[in-house]
């Protein structure tokens, strides 16, 4: 298989897991976490290096079960595990819950589409000319938002 087909396929089986997940959270309200069920599929993916991720189930605010497997970060040769503190580039796969909690708010009239983003990151450049729609539609003009708040500096410069 080409990377390029084993890209989206490892792809297709994080979104899976991270869809099955976000349900789980509504569904385990009221039963038990079987822990050794988790540990068993986790450890499955990790040996068979079909995900990587961190898992933190709570309830009342009280975490229950929580485990991190594979790696945070491949870059070229070099592997880092992932622990409590991994951050994860999980680009794409939010764009869409976001999309829908955003509407969500809409509806509820605490948005609306022409809402500026000053009124949350007032230190963005230009934030106050930025609207909720062109956020939605990637049209906001900005270029790398990870940049512009911080996160993920990379090692090489963009041209």
């Amino acid at each position: 298989m080409n990377s390029s087909k084993s890209t989206k396929a490892n792809f297709k089986i994080l979104s899976l897991i991270f869809l099955c997940f976000n349900f789980f959270h509504f569904t385990l309200n009221a039963q038990q976490i079987h822990s050794s069920k988790l540990d068993s599929f986790l450890n499955y993916l990790n040996a068979s290096n079909k995900g990587m991720g961190s898992v933190c189930i709570t309830k009342h605010h009280i975490v229950q079960y929580h485990k991190s497997f594979g790696y945070s970060t491949i870059n070229n040769n070099v592997k880092q595990l992932s622990n409590d503190s991994s951050k994860y580039r999980i680009a794409s796969i939010t764009k869409i819950f976001t999309s829908v909690l955003i509407l969500q708010l809409i509806e509820g009239k605490k948005l609306s589409l022409i809402t500026t983003l000053d009124k949350f990151y007032p230190k963005i450049p230009y934030a106050k000319d930025i609207t909720i729609k062109q956020m939605l539609y990637h049209q906001s003009g900005l270029y790398d938002y990870l940049q512009v708040i911080g996160h993920f500096r990379t090692t090489h410069n963009r041209q």
